[in-house]
């Protein structure tokens, strides 16, 4: 499972303002994405995912949330003791921040 954000897609201003609303719809966008390739696996329908845990005015929380879930989720499959779920191997969540400088 791969949650990617591409941040060239943000538009470059000088309004801060603006670039900040630039990259909250960008993370909501890279977790809607996320959360329609993994519904399956999740075990939710893609409706409860968006509605329950896409909160479209704190991308942050919504992030946040995300994470919440998989981890619940893997804990989850790991106590219920079904050795052919395709996650059972998966030990947690982790974050990686990387970037490309282009000079």
């Amino acid at each position: 499972m791969i949650l990617s954000f591409n941040f060239a897609l943000v538009r470059r201003t000088r309004d801060l303002n603006q670039a900040a609303r630039g990259l909250e719809a960008n993370i909501l966008c890279a977790i809607k994405g996320f959360y329609c390739t993994y519904h399956r696996l999740l075990g939710k329908t893609l409706e409860e995912l968006v509605s329950g845990y896409i909160n479209y005015e704190n991308p942050i929380a919504s992030l946040q949330n995300l994470v919440g879930l998989i981890n619940y989720h893997l804990s989850t499959i790991k106590n219920s003791g079904d050795y052919q779920h395709p996650l059972i191997s998966i030990q947690g969540v982790s974050v990686d921040f990387s970037y490309t400088l282009l000079l």
